[in-house]
């Protein structure tokens, strides 16, 4: 049942010396170690070569699951291929190591399915993510008044937007009253 020790230097929370020496303190001498900032997994070459290597009975040993993981999404897809591999994962802490067992890796891949399914209850399509429109349909006379009147950042000072926005929102309209000239 070997033990395999991981550490990751791009952690802001966590120096990679504090990583170090609780993993040492836990009994782990051969520690793989990511001395890289990337923010993708992909960039964790130490952690897929580690990962790849783990057999049924086999330990991975952290410090702290964040520092296993560049994201929650990575997290517990690396907690599932540990899993897959019936591999165990322990964390260290001040107070010693702390298992996670399979009730708990069930636990979080729950919510995170729950929060990633979760639609709401009357049928309705999830709302679009973004604030609502500032400027539509309605505004689009006076929008046209003002762009022949004022500069173009005047104008998205007055509608409280930026300028990439009204450009969008001039093209958008734009591009539908040439539909409905067409159609007509």
């Amino acid at each position: 049942m070997p033990a395999f020790a991981y550490a990751r230097s791009g952690n802001a929370d966590v120096e990679l010396a504090v990583q170090l020496a609780s993993l040492i303190d836990a009994g782990c001498s051969d520690i793989e170690i990511d001395r890289t900032h990337g923010r993708h997994p992909r960039d964790l070459r130490r952690r897929a070569a580690l990962l790849e290597t783990l057999g049924p009975g086999d330990t991975v040993m952290v410090y702290r699951l964040d520092c296993l993981a560049v994201s929650g999404v990575d997290l517990i897809t690396t907690m599932a291929r540990i899993r897959s591999r019936n591999a165990v994962l322990l964390t260290t802490a001040s107070n010693g190591p702390n298992s996670f067992c399979d009730d708990t890796i069930d636990a979080i891949t729950s919510a995170f399915d729950a929060l990633a399914n979760a639609m709401p209850s009357d049928d309705r399509p999830p709302r679009p993510a973004g604030r609502s429109a500032i400027l539509g349909p309605a505004d689009w006379p006076q929008v046209q008044r003002d762009c022949e009147a004022m500069s173009a950042t005047a104008v998205a000072k007055r509608y409280k937007v930026s300028r990439s926005t009204l450009y969008n929102y001039i093209d958008r309209m734009r591009q539908g009253s040439d539909i409905v000239k067409r159609t007509t």
